[in-house]
């Protein structure tokens, strides 16, 4: 009954982060800019590889033996998804505004069709 309490739980706090991970990302261009662009780059390029190397490193066969040999296999997909959570929320809460537009859409190209 545990193991389905921590599945359940892992997956409602992944639909959470999901969620507020689009709020972060809509509202990313209004947040306060770094005031030095390269620390900027620096500390976000850092959140976003660790990011790849959680996934990478999770996602090897190598890992999943060695992790179901702590936990029961059933709950190898929620361990995962608790440290996907908690990587993005470490981003969220990291991430460096940069001070300059990268990219930017305007006129009719922006308009969405119906």
């Amino acid at each position: 009954m545990r193991g389905v309490a921590y599945a359940v739980l892992s997956y409602a706090l992944a639909l959470l982060t999901a969620l507020a991970f689009a709020l972060f990302v809509m509202l990313l261009p209004r947040g306060l800019a770094s005031l030095n662009p390269v620390a900027a780059l620096a500390v976000d390029g850092l959140l976003v590889v660790l990011l790849g190397l959680q996934h990478s490193l999770m996602a090897r066969p190598t890992f999943k033996r060695l992790l179901v040999q702590y936990l029961p296999e059933a709950l190898e997909r929620s361990t995962y998804l608790l440290a996907t959570v908690a990587v993005f929320w470490l981003l969220m809460a990291g991430w460096r505004f940069w001070p300059l537009t990268l990219w930017s859409v305007e006129g009719q190209g922006a308009v969405v069709m119906r």
